[in-house]
């Protein structure tokens, strides 16, 4: 499946009238924005991504910095959460599903043009390998389905993914509660790996056995 990028508007009078009900109800939706206050607001089905927004900082500068610096601090913006576009679009290709980035339309001029979800699209193409379209431009012939390498993009995927993990990993062993959080989230490979490199690993432990093990011996929790 794909990912498609719109503003409300173009949802709105483009989308839901040319597109199947039943497959606009079963994508998956985005929702890139400023004026996000609280997630809880919005049905699960809906992706609150206010990081991939351009920041304060950004805005802040428009008009008074050069174009091309507030498109680089946007691409930097996007690397710091990659993990987010490294999830949905692994989703896109593994599970099959369309996702539909959505932000207003006052919002999408925010940059200029074109607008920061194509130099969000740019950024994607550059990081993964992988297209983000342009609904109403594609539907306009403006652009063609473009072809990608899948294997190629899962692997920069996962390796996202598993980093941005690692980094959380390091974070939260500094206090007892995080380290709570990791000894959770461990598989059972995981903690007989760690076991092992303090050598207190058994032969044939259940998972039972090595959370208390590392609970008492190494995470101090």
């Amino acid at each position: 499946m794909s990912i498609w990028y719109m503003n409300g508007k173009t949802f709105q009078k483009k989308m839901m009238k040319n597109e199947d009900p039943d497959a606009i109800l079963r994508a998956k939706y985005g929702l890139i924005s400023s004026r996000i206050v609280s997630a809880k607001r919005y049905p699960k089905k809906i992706l609150i991504m206010k990081a991939l927004f351009p920041n304060s900082t950004i805005l802040a500068d428009l008009g008074i910095a050069d174009e091309k610096w507030s498109i680089r601090e946007y691409k930097k913006q996007l690397r710091q959460n990659r993990e987010i576009l490294a999830i949905i679009i692994h989703n896109a290709i593994v599970k099959n599903r369309t996702f539909i980035l959505l932000c207003s339309e006052t919002e999408w001029k925010v940059l200029g043009k074109p607008s920061f979800m194509e130099h969000l699209a740019d950024f994607c193409m550059e990081e993964f390998g992988y297209p983000l379209y342009d609904y109403k431009k594609y539907k306009n012939g403006k652009i063609g389905k473009i072809d990608y390498d899948k294997k190629r993009v899962l692997k920069k995927c996962k390796k996202v993914i598993e980093e941005a993990r690692l980094q959380r990993m390091q974070k939260d062993l500094k206090s007892p509660r995080g380290r709570k959080r990791v000894l959770n989230e461990m598989t059972v490979d995981e903690m007989r790996k760690l076991l092992d490199n303090y050598d207190i690993y058994t032969s044939g432990m259940s998972r039972k056995e090595m959370r208390s093990l590392i609970k008492k011996y190494i995470f101090d929790i």
